[in-house]
């Protein structure tokens, strides 16, 4: 299930990104601040018309994404900065945990070219940002193992093996919130 993006969150996280990475001397620090201030920025301008759901999580992966492959940089490599910010950024707007979770999650999956080897990074990301916004709830491993695990089984069976095979080394918890998931 592709998600619907919202180009102004899309082209503001991508050109600050175009801008300002190359000369940051933080760059995981500079990428989640970027994240957090642009989608604050066009939300809180926007009319109260813009729906604040998946959409707006899985725009900021998606921005982040663009700008990175057009600085020639692996986004793969920034996974962890990437869904931290994007969790940030969400909450900051103040879209519920487990929209920002969902979305970003389900984005950086099918954004990623290697869903199975980011996973554990993408999961403590989403985690990190959640601690950092100071929104961390009990089941917050099982939303984001459960988002991951979802929209890698969409792409196809065998991405969705691969996932789960990285995220039930790193994550205990991960096996049985996949098996109930598969009982659905």
């Amino acid at each position: 299930m592709k998600i619907q993006l919202l180009p102004p969150i899309i082209n503001a996280i991508q050109k600050g990104i175009l801008q300002g990475y190359s000369e940051a001397v933080d760059k995981d620090l500079f990428l989640v601040h970027l994240m957090k201030r642009e989608t604050n920025y066009i939300l809180r301008n926007a009319s109260e018309f813009v729906v604040r759901g998946v959409w707006v999580p899985a725009s900021i992966v998606a921005g982040a994404f663009r700008g990175f492959k057009k600085l020639q940089v692996d986004p793969d490599s920034m996974t962890h900065s990437i869904l931290s910010g994007a969790v940030q950024g969400s909450l900051a707007v103040e879209i519920t945990e487990e929209v920002a979770i969902q979305g970003s999650v389900a984005q950086f999956v099918y954004e990623s070219d290697n869903p199975s080897y980011c996973a554990y990074n993408a999961i403590s990301g989403v985690l990190d940002g959640l601690k950092s916004s100071q929104k961390q709830h009990g089941d917050d491993i099982k939303v984001a193992v459960l988002a991951y695990y979802e929209a890698a089984d969409s792409i196809d069976t065998k991405t969705a093996l691969k996932v789960e095979k990285v995220l039930v080394k790193k994550f205990k918890e991960s096996r049985s919130i996949i098996k109930s998931y598969r009982k659905l």
